[in-house]
């Protein structure tokens, strides 16, 4: 009978069984612990792997909070330049700290990775540039943007953004494919350890699989969040996009708002005067050039200069007032130009305020009443000589009738009463002295122009010897009679006859103002009436005339008699000599065949008379062209300015101050002479005729003297050869007033480069 084995003894099956399953255990726990090991290195792996994705969703993550910050700051900045609101620069500066901290992030993520970190580093040099070139703008605080200012620096803007967005695009790109490429590597890892994991055993395979589930779900979440935020970053941009759309049609319609805006201050008539709040002039229009003799240039950024230290000031006042929200109107004041002398202005004003109830500019308009009352002075006149000429012409009318019943009466009794000589002789004397009613009558007609003209084409040019020969004759010996005719000029439309004793009217006053003999002058040239010369005369077109000069160097006329020389019946001669009409009846007759006339007088000095005539165009359209361009311009070249009247003054210096000439300006020759010891200057523009004793020519010939490199030119309202009656050696440039801004900039030019000869104008 067998013996049976004990229980789990050696070689018992179910001691092999324990030791199987040991053995199979151990196997199993053994190729657990290899898939283990394999699994925990997978897992390390993948862990490296997950990190890696976790690194580049952080730098994509920096890269979007840079992108932000940045766009934040640029639509911060844009905004301000172009409109101006301030809540576009708290925008800006909230962003612009941000900024640094975000490009740190970014060079501290990218410092293994060399590509990625030298693209770090040129974004990080690109905003700092930005930064500074936006710093600069916002901190001139310019608002709102004007004529012309604020575009180009946008632009600059716009393309230093566009490489930062170049740069963080090339950046991203890098970070895509580091993405791709290590979730490729990623989901690798995790099917490796998915494999090893179903080999090994159940809790080893639960764990791994515990493991990989949650480091796949991580994954998935990561996944998640990354496109969600590319989906978020896409709506941002193209948020940012319309924006920047909308922001850029409303720049388009600022800026029109703005050159608009600056066209309508610039041609006003009344001086605009605009001052931040530290009373600093920041617009200054031309009307205000013209009016006070500062220069936009000059001014702008400074104090403005018509407020003086003293605190009762009127203008320091005024500012005051309209600091406290106070709006003025129509307040007279009396305000120092740059010459020293005072103007009288109508002041309006008013502060501009913020929306925050802030002081942001003041805004002053001032009309100068010097330059009204002068209008108003020249209207008086013009409406007192159409009065006069009414009332005159009315009564000339009913004087002719009158006339020709008395003239034609008495022609008849002669006829009955030949018989009679001593009735002959009273009858005749009678018809002598209606006849010279009816001539007075005549001149009454033309001054009040309702004499009856016969125009026809006239050259003045070719009449002028029959003219002057004729004067020669009638003026006597003791007046010397020239002419000087243009070398080139239009005909006109006038009357020949009406003309020619227009011109015999003239000659005999000038005789008169003569009573020692002297010389007499007539001239003939073309002129330009521009709109700036046109406009101080009501019944004044510009245009291109003919202009007859009639120039004499007798006693002259003071200011008052010249305001009344073409009143009909005025007259300076003793009782008993002249009617008084002379003058009126070419006044008159000027007028009615369209033309002008100025007299240019001082006492002692002569006087001439300038006719102007309208031209006939040497070809029937021929055009009307406005001033020709100005082909000579200075280049910091310095002039002084001589003149004493402070209106013509200003208008010369800014004339050559546009032409781009540095001005210094003096009143009469002794303050020229003593800026001269003060200062150097290449040229003098000096008036002939100036108070005080010394004229033009005597300051020529001290600067001669004692400056001769400094070049000179002359103006008057005479006409050259007139001007220079008592110079005939000196040939130096004249300009006769009015000239035209190209005449002086040729003038100005060829004296400066020293070519010799006379320089003829109207």
């Amino acid at each position: 009978m067998s013996q049976d084995r004990p229980t789990g003894a050696p070689g018992t099956p179910q001691t092999w069984s324990k030791l199987g399953r040991t053995a199979t255990f151990g196997a199993a726990m053994a190729l657990a612990g290899v898939v283990a090991v394999f699994a925990y290195l997978s897992s390390r792996e993948l862990v490296n792997s997950v990190a890696s994705v976790d690194r580049t969703l952080s730098v994509m993550r920096a890269l979007d909070r840079f992108t932000s910050v940045v766009r934040n700051a640029e639509i911060g900045h844009r905004g301000y330049v172009l409109t101006g609101d301030p809540d576009y620069r708290i925008r800006y500066e909230a962003a612009l700290p941000e900024i640094g901290p975000a490009v740190d992030d970014l060079l501290d993520l990218t410092k293994r990775k060399p590509a990625q970190l030298q693209l770090a580093h040129e974004l990080g040099a690109t905003s700092r540039r930005w930064i500074d070139a936006a710093g600069e703008v916002v901190a001139t605080e310019r608002r709102p943007v004007s004529a012309g200012a604020g575009v180009g620096e946008l632009d600059y803007s716009r393309r230093v953004m566009e490489e930062v967005r170049a740069l963080v695009g090339a950046l991203r790109a890098q970070e895509d494919k580091l993405y791709a490429e290590r979730r490729a590597e990623a989901r690798r890892q995790a099917a490796t350890s998915g494999s090893l994991v179903l080999a090994a055993v159940t809790v080893s395979l639960a764990a791994i699989l515990g493991a990989f589930l949650m480091l796949r779900r991580e994954a998935l979440r990561r996944e998640a969040a990354q496109e969600a935020l590319a989906q978020a970053n896409s709506g941002l941009e193209a948020e940012v996009a319309r924006r920047t759309a909308e922001l850029e049609a409303e720049a388009e319609k600022h800026l029109a708002s703005a050159e608009t805006l600056q066209a309508i201050i610039e041609e006003s008539p009344a001086a605009i005067i605009a001052l931040d709040p530290a009373r600093r002039v920041t617009v200054w229009n031309g009307a205000a050039e013209r009016a006070f003799g500062w220069t936009a240039i000059g001014v702008v950024g400074e104090p403005l200069p018509l407020a003086r230290s003293a605190a009762d000031d009127p203008v320091r006042v005024l500012l005051d007032r309209l600091t406290q929200g106070e709006r003025v109107r129509n307040l007279p004041l009396s305000v120092p130009r740059h010459d020293g002398s005072m103007a009288e202005v109508m002041a309006s004003g008013a502060a501009l305020l913020g929306r925050e109830g802030e002081m942001w500019a003041f805004v002053l308009l001032l009309e100068d009443l010097s330059q009204r009352r002068v209008l108003e002075q020249q209207l008086a006149q013009a409406n007192r000589l159409e009065a006069v000429g009414q009332l005159t012409g009315g009564m000339a009318h009913d004087f002719n009738n009158l006339l020709s019943i008395v003239i034609g009466n008495l022609d008849l009794l002669l006829e009955r009463i030949e018989s009679n000589p001593d009735a002959a002789s009273l009858a005749g004397e009678a018809q002598e002295a209606a006849l010279r009613g009816a001539e007075l009558v005549r001149q009454l007609l033309a001054f009040a122009r309702r004499q009856t003209l016969l125009p026809t084409v006239v050259n003045l040019n070719q009449r002028l010897p029959t003219l002057v020969s004729m004067l020669r004759r009638t003026l006597g010996e003791t007046v010397t009679v020239v002419s000087d005719p243009a070398a080139m000029l239009h005909d006109v439309r006038v009357d020949r006859t009406m003309l020619e004793n227009a011109i015999v009217n003239l000659a005999l006053n000038a005789r008169d103002a003569m009573p020692s003999g002297g010389r007499l002058t007539i001239e003939t040239d073309e002129a330009h009436l521009d709109e700036e010369y046109a406009a101080q005369y009501a019944d004044l077109r510009p245009g291109r005339y003919v202009m007859l000069a009639v120039t004499d160097t007798g006693t002259g006329m003071p200011p008052e008699i010249i305001e009344r020389a073409f009143e009909p019946f005025f007259t300076t001669k003793e009782e008993g000599r002249g009617t008084g009409l002379g003058l009126s009846m070419v006044y008159g007759f000027v007028k009615q065949s369209g033309g002008h006339l100025r007299i240019y007088s001082e006492m002692g000095r002569g006087t001439t008379v300038k006719l102007y005539l309208p031209r006939v165009a040497a070809q029937e359209h021929e055009p009307e062209a406005g001033e020709v361009s100005v082909p000579f311009r200075g280049n910091g070249e310095r002039i002084l300015v001589v003149e004493d009247q402070p209106s013509v003054r200003a208008v010369a210096v800014r004339q050559l101050e546009n032409l781009g000439y540095a001005i210094v300006e003096a009143g009469d020759v002794g303050e020229a002479l003593a800026l001269l010891e003060r200062e150097t200057v290449d040229l003098v523009f000096t008036d002939i005729v100036m108070p005080g004793g010394l004229t033009g020519f005597d300051l020529a010939a001290e600067i001669e003297a004692r400056w001769p490199e400094t070049g000179i030119v002359f103006t008057s309202g005479y006409t050259a050869r007139g001007a220079r009656s008592d110079r005939n050696g000196d040939d130096r440039p004249l300009l006769s007033k009015p000239y035209r801004r190209s005449d002086l900039a040729a003038a100005i030019h060829r004296a400066l480069r020293g070519d010799e000869g006379n320089d003829r104008n109207r």
